[in-house]
């Protein structure tokens, strides 16, 4: 016998009130399964890194998704996964607030409540969407449309910094070499169909185990096909990830290799914020610290430094204005015999007063920078204050928010070899921002970071490893120089080496290729991927109106 399917819900199928078994226990049951995946999807993520739980991550969301009655209710729940996966994943904004925003901890405490209200809604939007549009899909064939739906709204949902589901696996080598097909959004499809596939296999289990019973989610045809799905992706990320990377390995093999120093100053924040008024004696001794450390690298260096990278405001003097430390930036690189890319600071006075956040590059012996770059996506509440320049006395509520100004977009730094993508801090988290750079053919990603007011515990990593996937997007390595750590080289594979420890002064130098391999399909075509989901999702949705139309 065919069983019935109904958009609404389970109970609403049957024609009968939601009463079997008894709503109170329901009610228990619904938030046990919000509570319970926002658990296992912080836990699966960076940097807790309990990487095996991002397969049963979202089962539980399915699960709310099939058995919540309404759209209010499947927004309320899936809400609640979502804000305790946003507090788990990203308390770390507490500790910023305090260090940061020199507010109170009994103020910061409800500011990352609120950012967890927030941070990832984007999965009680989807819910919401999915309760809305099953009145005219069903939820038959589930596995088709829901996930379209759910990576379509993480595509282009707002959001503070890009996070995706998909980097939760960042560690598991193999299985995110599709990126260079579609992007982090292949990746979230990987695990969503992965979820759904042992949701399908679970589902019978989790039924047994509700109080009288419920009715089947899943005929048999359905579970094997909607497993099978889930199979078949597994082994194709598997079977593509293989081949590649024994395609990017001999590509790098054959590249020309560049002898990268990195320096990590380990400059704190009461330094910065001694610098940031303007203390003379402060501000020098960032330029001290890693000219230091430079110069130590020097001496235990064992082949020549073709580049030295410092971080993300480890040069304190803005360009282009005259300063005598120029002078000694380019002395440096001259003993080097290599151009040194700092990040820093470029000050215009005309035609307005304009201070950006930026990097430049110092050829040996030049006083003027042979390149310049001006950071282009500003960090909110940390760059510049949202809506300040309609509400100028928000500025006054927390000070130690800058007022940088953005600049023009991506632009290549060539020198010599070198065709760099330069990256500030978090536009290593954009994958768009950095589609545009391969298709300039940049041959290198330079990342320069300050992550010292952000809490040791999760920020660094996951800092680290939302930028790791710019590399296999591209196919280019990525040399990431950080203030207080993580430093490190990530190659074109993915694979991330040559780690600092945090909190400590570090230096090194590593061999890095520069690939010269075509654009990526992902470079190239974008989110072709989230397109074609949408063009799923519209078929059927005009497919099932017409039906009902006839």
């Amino acid at each position: 016998m065919k069983r019935s399917r109904n958009p609404l819900s389970p109970a609403a199928a049957r024609g009968t009130r939601n009463t079997n078994p008894p709503a109170r226990g329901r009610r228990r049951l619904k938030l046990l399964m919000a509570i319970t995946g926002g658990c296992l999807g912080f836990l699966s993520y960076p940097a807790i890194n309990w990487t095996p739980l991002a397969a049963l991550a979202y089962v539980p969301y399915f699960w709310l998704l099939n058995h919540c009655d309404g759209i209010k209710e499947t927004v309320k729940y899936t809400w609640l996964y979502s804000f305790v996966m946003a507090l788990g994943g990203f308390f770390w904004i507490a500790y910023t607030v305090v260090e940061f925003g020199g507010l109170p901890w009994w103020l910061a405490v409800p500011i990352v409540l609120l950012y967890a209200a927030v941070g990832a809604s984007n999965l009680a939007v989807t819910g919401g969407l999915v309760a809305w549009l099953r009145r005219l899909l069903s939820m038959k064939w589930q596995v088709l449309w829901v996930p379209a739906v759910f990576v379509i709204v993480e595509r282009y949902f707002p959001k503070l910094f890009d996070w995706y589901v998909g980097n939760a696996i960042y560690q598991v080598i193999s299985l995110i070499q599709i990126a260079d097909l579609g992007g982090p959004f292949l990746l979230t499809m990987q695990i969503l169909w992965v979820n759904y596939a042992i949701f399908a296999l679970l589902e019978p289990v989790l039924r047994r185990r509700l109080p009288h019973g419920s009715p089947a989610l899943f005929d048999n045809a359905e579970r094997i096909i909607t497993a099978g799905v889930g199979l078949a992706m597994l082994l194709f990320s598997f079977g593509y990830g293989h081949f590649r990377l024994q395609q990017v390995e001999a590509e790098m093999q054959r590249a020309t290799h560049k002898n990268i120093g990195v320096v990590q100053g380990n400059l704190g924040n009461y330094e910065r914020l001694q610098a940031q008024y303007g203390n003379s004696a402060t501000i020098y001794k960032f330029f001290e610290v890693h000219r230091d450390l430079t110069l130590e690298l020097l001496q235990q260096r064992r082949e020549k430094l073709d580049l030295v990278l410092w971080p993300e405001g480890g040069y304190p003097y803005p360009f282009p204005e005259f300063h005598p430390t120029h002078q000694e930036l380019a002395d440096l690189a001259e003993k080097a015999g290599a151009p040194i890319v700092t990040g820093g600071y470029v000050r215009e006075r005309k035609p307005v007063y304009k201070i950006y956040n930026s990097m430049s590059l110092t050829a040996p012996g030049k006083f003027e920078p042979a390149a310049l770059y001006k950071k282009h996506i500003l960090l909110a509440f940390g760059e510049y204050m949202p809506f300040s320049d309609w509400f100028p006395a928000l500025k006054d509520l927390i000070p130690a928010v800058s007022t940088f100004g953005a600049g023009p977009g991506p632009e290549i730094m060539v020198y010599g070899d070198f065709r760099i993508a330069p990256l500030i801090c978090y536009e290593a988290l954009s994958p768009h921002y950095m589609r545009v750079y391969d298709q300039k053919n940049a041959n290198l990603i330079l990342n320069v970071t300050n992550d010292s007011w952000y809490s040791r515990y999760q920020e660094p990593e996951q800092h680290l490893a939302l930028s790791q996937l710019r590399c296999v997007e591209a196919r280019m390595a990525q040399v990431r120089s950080t203030n207080t750590g993580i430093s490190a080289v990530i190659l074109p594979t993915g694979e991330i080496t040559n780690r600092t420890a945090f909190d400590e002064a570090a230096s090194f130098a590593a061999q890095v290729p520069l690939l010269e391999m075509p654009p990526t399909i992902y470079a190239r075509f974008g989110d072709w991927w989230v397109g074609l989901q949408a063009l799923l999702l519209a078929g059927m949705i005009a497919t099932r109106w017409w039906q009902r139309k006839k």
